[in-house]
Order: structure tokens, then sequence, then C-alpha cells
């Protein structure tokens, strides 16, 4: 049986998750291993709901299924995403490997942030003659960014330019945060310094883009730095000088580290990849005009983007116009089915998308689908396998899972990613695609359409059941909870009419509640309804489940139904009586209930006449009626 590796990630850091997952693609395809990435978008200051949405994806994979695991701990936003897993790994003993943060019962494999950053530092004092320097970090928290910060300080002390504790300022990681830094830096000293060290390239390219709107030159004026080698920051104009963290090579190791684990293999428990800075044009050491104009070629390629963009829009586009109108478990079967087999390019050939069955069964209940985690069993409303839909079913969890991978063919990598409404935990979805899809923030795109779309469905789930229950309450009589008379016309009468047409035998029963005037004159009206609400419920009691009631009067009932063997009219009028006097008995009521039952068997094959038949019936109940006026006297 292939082996196959769960890997944990938030998929904030796009193009870290991408390299990284290239890097662990690369060699578990060697090895004939399949991946599954679970993949979320929590942040660290987010609404509680919202990451208890995200981070549900984590609770989903069931890691005795799996060889083993590797965890990108770093790019994990909350503590609790770190506790849940680590936890798992100690309960399930699977081999491990964390990525940048150590983890008890894992291998810890770490890029070596503090030798780049301090590389970087000591080449921008030494090379460019800096004096001055402002730090930009992420989370003062952050474990990498204090290390890239201990770097920098290390660095510019050792250099003879020490970095002064007012030049520090910390933001989110965001390119927003570093321009409200810069911003607030100037405030401070308005005298400009010689460079800015950012933590991430995302913070560079914001904070060059903030002097470019403000007539400074980068790197003339102001020299600036990032880190983690983005693509991003080497399309820039300038070009960011980084440093990378070698990214690709972390993901083949750590599935090379992993393998051994399995195999049983002895590995070192600690494992460190150096950092190199990447030089560029923001800190001077590449060419750029004094307007800051980009090279000739820089911006190549960018209506193939747009054509891209077009192309995903569209796609999007056709799933909405696809599902917009379902309301149904079959109909969002069908749909997807059929959208996916045309075209499921963003997917992959291998896709599932699975729901909590509460989904479609419990529209208004919310707090059905409120969960950190996932139901036993889920509803695989898509499965594709190789480009070809299958039927719709029910499994468990862990065939849920599966549902979609593919054995029979090469090995493969599957996305996983939750579906949720702030924390209405909808169900997931998993794309058999490499990890480029995280590129530009695809799959969060991805992700975000998808639920809307689902939520679409659900409203008109939601709106399908009020609809359903307002047409069952006009047809309803209030205080009987049978059916009234607009009922009997719509519901009671064409089921005996096409019981007739199809050659059946129909049953046309009249039932009248006894003396119900006097019970009214002489008690009140509150006491008429006690006895016409016993009535009706004695009435569906005694009757097969299939069989029909209906108010079709003040105290006159209405019963059909359908004749076969052990039933007949004789059995079910004397059920009925016989019922009304038990249930009189132990609702200790000390009037009298009484109710007159005749009923009637449609002729075989005849065709329905309405008025004829309520008139026989009618005819058999009052003869009933007077028998029981007699023994009232």
């Amino acid at each position: 049986m292939r082996r196959k590796i769960a890997v944990f990630s938030n998929g904030w850091g796009s193009e870290y998750l991408q390299q990284v997952g290239e890097g662990i693609w690369k060699r578990a395809k060697e090895a004939n291993t399949d991946v599954f990435a679970f993949v979320h978008f929590s942040t660290h200051s987010g609404r509680p709901t919202e990451n208890n949405g995200e981070t549900s994806i984590l609770r989903l994979p069931d890691l005795r299924e799996f060889d083993g695991a590797v965890l990108l701990t770093n790019s994990f936003n909350q503590q609790a995403e770190f506790d849940y897993l680590a936890e798992r790994i100690a309960q399930t003993k699977i081999p491990a490997v964390s990525l940048q943060c150590p983890m008890d019962g894992a291998v810890f494999m770490e890029t070596d942030n503090y030798s780049g950053a301090y590389e970087l530092t000591s080449h921008m004092i030494i090379e460019h003659n800096i004096g001055r320097i402002v730090f930009i970090g992420g989370y003062e928290e952050h474990e990498e960014c204090r290390i890239r910060l201990n770097a920098v300080k290390d660095a510019a002390q050792n250099c003879g330019a020490p970095l002064r504790e007012e030049d520090i300022y910390f933001g989110d990681w965001s390119a927003e945060s570093a321009k409200v830094c810069i911003k607030e830096c100037l405030r401070r000293n308005p005298q400009l310094p010689d460079a800015v060290i950012c933590a991430n390239d995302l913070m560079a390219i914001a904070v060059c883009e903030y002097f470019m709107e403000h007539d400074i030159s980068v790197p003339q004026q102001v020299k600036v730095t990032g880190y983690d080698c983005l693509r991003q920051a080497q399309e820039h104009c300038p070009s960011i000088t980084t440093v990378t963290q070698e990214w690709t090579t972390m993901g083949e190791k750590a599935v090379d580290i992993l393998l051994d684990l399995i195999e049983g293999k002895e590995t070192p428990q600690k494992i460190s990849i150096r950092t190199k800075v990447v030089y560029g044009e923001s800190c001077g050491c590449g060419l750029v005009s004094e307007k800051g104009a980009p090279e000739r070629g820089r911006n190549q390629g960018i209506s193939t983007h747009r054509l891209d963009g077009m192309t995903i829009d569209q796609h999007f586009r056709h799933l909405y116009m696809a599902v917009r109108k379902d309301k149904s478990i079959e109909d969002l079967h069908n749909s997807l089915s059929h959208f996916f087999e045309q075209e499921g390019f963003m997917e992959g050939e291998n896709f599932s998308l699975s729901l909590n069955p509460k989904f479609f069964t419990e529209p208004e209940d919310e707090d059905a689908l409120k969960t950190v985690g996932f139901p036993e069993k889920m509803d695989v409303v898509c499965a594709m396998k190789d480009g070809c839909a299958k039927p719709y079913e029910t499994l468990s969890l862990k065939e849920a899972l599966f549902a979609a991978s593919n054995e029979h063919s090469e090995p493969g990598i599957y996305v996983c990613v939750p579906l949720h409404s702030e924390n209405t935990l909808f169900g997931y979805a998993m794309l058999s695609r490499n990890l480029n899809i995280a590129s530009s923030n695809l799959l969060y795109i991805w992700t975000r359409h998808v639920i809307q779309y689902l939520e679409q469905v659900r409203s008109n789930v939601q709106i399908s059941e009020l609809n359903r229950k307002l047409e069952a309450l006009s047809v309803t009589d209030a205080l009987t909870n049978v059916y009234n008379r607009t009922g009997c016309e719509r519901i009671l009468f064409p089921f005996l009419k096409k019981t007739q047409e199809e050659g059946r035998q129909g049953i046309l029963m009249i039932a009248d509640l006894d003396r119900l005037k006097i019970i009214n004159d002489r008690r009140g009206h509150a006491y008429g309804d006690i006895a016409l609400r016993l009535v009706a419920q004695a009435m569906r009691k005694s009757i097969p489940e299939d069989f029909y009631v209906g108010r079709f009067g003040g105290d006159e009932f209405v019963i059909v139904g359908e004749s076969r063997d052990g039933i007949t009219v004789e059995k079910l009028e004397a059920e009925i009586e016989r019922q009304v006097e038990t249930d009189q008995r132990k609702a200790d009521i000390s009037f009298p209930i009484s109710v007159s039952v005749g009923g009637i068997l449609l002729e075989k094959g005849k065709a329905f006449a309405l008025q004829e038949s309520l008139q026989l019936a009618d005819i058999r109940m009052y003869a009933v009626k007077a028998i029981h006026h007699e023994s009232m006297e």
C-alpha cells in the first residue's frame, strides 16, 4: 500500500507554503508517497469564531491513518493550533518533522535565521557605510522576529553602528503595518535613516512604496532590505535585497528525514539550514535609474497574468451560475458533478466536497453546524476520480477523506481546506493540486468563493423549508393539527382520485363529533376545542400511517386511505370509537365525548365522483349517529 504523509500549514504565507510544498512533493513523488496538506487561514488577530472555523481542518485527519507528518509550525498564528497538533503527535507517536519551531516528539528542522540577518546587516554597514538603522519587525513575540532582530542588533553593535531602541518598530508582518511603522518613525524623527531593515519582503516593499509616494528615492536616499526572498520582491523595482531561507531545500530534507523515521533509521533531532543574502537594487548593489523607473522587461508577462485572472474569474462565475438555485443535496451533486467534469482545471481531476449531513436536513438549526470538529459521517456531495464524477454518498469521516484519492494512479498531492461561515462549519473540500495553488493566495480566494456559493445554497434550503412550512400551514387546521378544508380539497380528495385512476381501491370515511353544540353551550367553547383535539388525535392513532385525516367542517372530519388486506371500514370505525373512549378516560375528562364514524369502500375501477362518495359516506355516518343519540337519551 502506498504511503501517506500529512502536512499541516497556515496558508497566508502563500509563497512559503508553495516552495516548501514543492520540495515535499518532489521527494514524496520519488518515494511513491501521497501527500495530504491540511491548510487553513487563521490569523493572529482574527475573530475567535472565524479562527475556530479555519482551524477545524486540523481535526479532520486521523493521524493513525498516516505514515508520517510534516508541520509548518512557524506559519501557525494561534498557540492552540500548535498545542492541538503536539498533543495528537504525542498520542499517536506518528513520525513527525516540525519546521522552524521545536515540538516534542518531532524532529526539529530550522533555517538559521540569525546568520542571514547578521550577514545582511554587516553588509549594509561595512559595504554601504550605514550609520543609523531602523528595524521594522513582525509580531514582537514571534520567535523568528526575535531571532532576526537579535541578529541585526548584534551585527550593528559589532560593526560600530548600534541599533537604538527608539528605532525598533513592530507590525504584524503585513505591508500596511509597515507603512504605519515608517510613518510613525518619520513623525518622531523627520531626519531620514540611512537604512530600513524589514523582517520580511512584504514590509520592505511597502516601505519602498511609502518612500516613492513621498518623493524619497531608494536606494539613493534610504536603503531598504527585506527577508524571505519572495518572487514579488525580486520583481519589484527596485529589486529588494533580502535573505533566502532555501524553503524548497527544507521541504526536500523534511521528507528525507521523515522517510528515515518511518523506516526506523537513526536521525538527528535537530537540523539547521543556513540562510544567505540575495543582493538587489534596494541597498545599492544593483543598477536603477534616478527616477526609480523599472528596467526594460521588468514587467513582462503582465498581459498573461491579466488573462489568467480573467480565466479564474470566469471559472468562479460559471461555478456560481451552476449552483445558485440549488436547494437539495441532489441538486448540488448534479450541478457540481457536471461543472467539474467540464471545468475542473483549477481543482484537479481528483476532487471532493464533503458536507455535514445537517447542512440540508436541519436548515433552521444553525447551532447544529457550530462545532470545532467534524461529525462522524459526511455527505460526499461531489467526488471526482480521474475527472469523472462518482454518485454522492454518506461515508464515515475517514472514508470521506480518501473518497477522491486514487491509489491506482501515480502518487498524488491533495490539499484540504475547511468550508465554513464564521464558526458555522459546513464541511471541507479536497483539491488534487500541487501547492502552487497557494501562489498569490489563489487557494484562499477559491475557498472564499466556494463558501459564498454554499451560503447561497444554504439560504435556498432555508427558503425552501420555510415555503414548505408555509404551504403546510395553509392546509393545516390550527386547532387539531390535521388537514383543514383546503387540505382536504388539495390533498385528501386528489389522493382518492389518483387511487381510483390507478386501479386501486380507496376508503372514504366521515367522522362527526357527537353533540358538540351541547358541549359548547353548557361548558364553553374551550371545552369544545378540547373535545375536537382529542377526537382528531384519537383518529390519527387509530388509522394506518399512510392514511390522511382532515377537518372538513366545524365538527366533521374526513379520513381517506387505500384498502388492503386486514384493513376494513368496519375495523377502522370500531378502532376510532375505542381510541376516543380510551383517550377520554386517560385525560380524566368529566363530560362524555364520542364520535360517529361512517365509511365506504369506493368501487374499484370506477371513476372517482367526489360529491356522490361524500354523500354515501355521510349517509353511513348519520346512521351511526342516530344509534348513538338513541343510546344517549
